[in-house]
This record gives C-alpha cells, structure tokens and sequence, in this order.
C-alpha cells in the first residue's frame, strides 16, 4: 500500500485534499489493474490457507465509504478466489430487538472472526457514533463516551490476535451522482421488464426514454451534496417526484404493474 493512503495514528485526515481519481500505486489504468488482480488473488488465498492452518490469529477488514462508495464491489473483486468458508461479511443495520437491549458494541463483538478466519464489516460501529450524532438520535452524553469505548473495544481485539485494517473508499461527489443515476435507472429497468411481454416493448421503451430524461433532469438540478449521503432517500424523492412529472397514463401502467 502507497505511504500516502496509509493514516498514521494520531494524525488527521482532510478528504478535500485527496484526489479521489488519484491511481497511485496501480499497475496503470481499469484494464492493467483487472488484469493484475488474479495472481494477488492466488496469493490471498495461499494467506488465507495458512490463516486457517495456524488458527491463532485473525484479519477484520472495516470498510467505509459513502453511498455507492463501491463497498460491494470492492468485497466481490478482492475476495472472489478466497474460500468462503472462512470469510464473514457483515452489514450493520438500524439495530433491532435483542441489539436495543445490549450496549452498541455487543451485536459488533458477537460477529467478529474468530481465530483463523476473516471477517469484513461493510458499514461497521462507526455507524453508532456517526449516525446517531448527526440525526440526534441520542443525547451527547451517549455518544460522546463511544468514541474512547471504541478505542477500547479495537485495542482489546488487536492484544487478542485480531489484526484490524480499516479502509474508507473516496469517490468524487461527481463520481457519486453518476452511481446513483446508474443505480435508479437499473432498479426502473429491472421493474419494467420483470412484467413487461412482448406486445407492450414499444410502450415500454418509450417510458424508459422519458424516464431517463426526467431522472437526468432531477438529479441535475434538484440533488446538492449533503442531501446524497442515503441512496434510500435518494430513490425514495426520486420515485415521488416522478409521480408529479410524468403523464398520468404511464404512472397508473407502473404503480398498478399493468404490464401483463
């Protein structure tokens, strides 16, 4: 890993000063790199392999990033040749029943991988301080302490064999916007054509058409930065705001699904 992405402990990071394009320490462009990935993935799996024979210690992955960051794809490119007998992902959600009843790290502790495997986390307990801060969800008093609690919590893990290596994915706002574009028109895609029979292509292909410009259109001009840290939220405006533009016609033909 290039020095430069490597945070030092006790530094501070300003992501305004990082060229998210930046393809330091690449062996060259998309396809050079794609390329590059199956001998580091033989490797991993040899890692791996003797991870799992030694059964001593462990490896937690902490990915963060923003909304269509590229979480997943970076689990799917980077671990698809290891064996997945051994490996954990895990994504955090809003916590429910038992998780409500147990401090915030209890439902984190009880998912981290034992000796001999690999656990990712995609999100991770940083949620509980984030989250929870910026909607208020709970008084300073509570969240506050979290953040030594935390320390705490990695310290006790990393003095017990679990070697922690935590990565935030930096995309550009821009870079963002296109994925989330790209991401509504394949969810509207995918609603279409799981009801769509032939007979109806034409009617079909002319909603998509007018679909496409009104979503280029929203996310133009009614999408700013800080209103895009959720891609719920996000589809969810989208979805309702096209109800409003679009011919009545075709918005009855896709809420009531007449496409049959």
């Amino acid at each position: 890993m290039p020095e430069r992405w490597r945070v030092q402990p006790g530094t501070k990071v300003k992501l305004d000063d990082i060229d998210p394009a930046s393809t330091a320490g690449a062996p060259g462009g998309k396809d050079r790199t794609l390329a590059a990935l199956p001998p580091l993935q033989e490797e991993l799996a040899g890692l791996q392999d003797r991870l799992a024979a030694e059964r001593r210690q462990s490896l937690l992955l902490v990915l963060q990033a923003l909304d269509a960051g590229g979480k997943d794809g970076t689990i799917h490119h980077v671990f698809s040749g290891v064996n997945p007998q051994g490996v954990r992902v895990v994504s955090f959600k809003v916590p429910v029943g038992a998780e409500l009843e147990h401090d915030f790290l209890w439902r984190v502790h009880r998912v981290t991988p034992a000796a001999g495997e690999i656990g990712i986390f995609n999100r991770s307990h940083y949620e509980d301080v984030l989250v929870v801060r910026v909607h208020s969800l709970v008084p300073e008093s509570v969240w506050r302490p979290r953040y030594d609690q935390i320390v705490q919590f990695e310290r006790m893990l990393t003095e017990n064999g679990v070697a922690i290596l935590k990565f935030f994915l930096h995309i550009s706002r821009e870079e963002q916007r296109e994925r989330l574009l790209a991401f509504a028109l394949r969810r509207q895609l995918e609603e279409a054509f799981l009801v769509v029979h032939p007979e109806h292509l034409v009617m079909v292909l002319a909603y998509l058409a007018e679909l496409l410009l009104l979503q280029v259109q929203y996310l133009q001009h009614h999408l700013v930065p800080y209103q895009m840290d959720n891609l719920g939220q996000v589809l969810l405006a989208l979805d309702l705001w096209l109800c409003q533009q679009m011919p009545h016609s075709l918005v009855v033909m896709r809420r009531q699904e007449v496409f049959h």
